[in-house]
């Protein structure tokens, strides 16, 4: 098959793949593969990667230890300085959880209640 100027139209494709992976080489150096199938394949990857949500959402839950988890597959435990969104019905309010010491549990520091069943997103750790 040829295109209208009379080149084949694979010639463009084999063009096409090379220079992408070209671009992957320069971008991704250390990254070792055996061929330019294997190397189009993590490049494919990379971009599925990208298509994720960059939040993870669940609610919140108190633990019998005082602790609070995001509620969701494979649960997350909050300890200070977690970072976390919690939606307020409108907006996510960006803020983080600490310890309260001596003044019993744990507080959202721009002093959003923490509620079971609250809805909060954290930021997506990568896999």
């Amino acid at each position: 098959m040829t295109d209208q100027n009379g080149n084949s139209i694979l010639d463009h494709v084999r063009g096409v793949s090379r220079a992408v992976l070209n671009l992957y080489m320069q971008v991704c150096p250390n990254m070792v593969y055996t061929d330019d199938l294997q190397a189009l394949e993590n490049i494919r990857a990379a971009f599925e990667a990208l298509k994720r949500p960059a939040y993870t959402e669940g609610q919140l839950r108190r633990q019998s230890n005082g602790r609070w988890l995001l509620s969701q597959q494979g649960d997350f435990e909050f300890t200070s300085g977690s970072p976390v969104e919690i939606w307020d019905g409108e907006n996510w309010e960006k803020t983080s959880i600490e310890h309260a010491g001596s003044k019993g549990g744990y507080y959202a520091v721009n002093g959003m209640p923490l509620k079971d069943g609250s809805w909060i997103r954290i930021p997506r750790i990568p896999r």
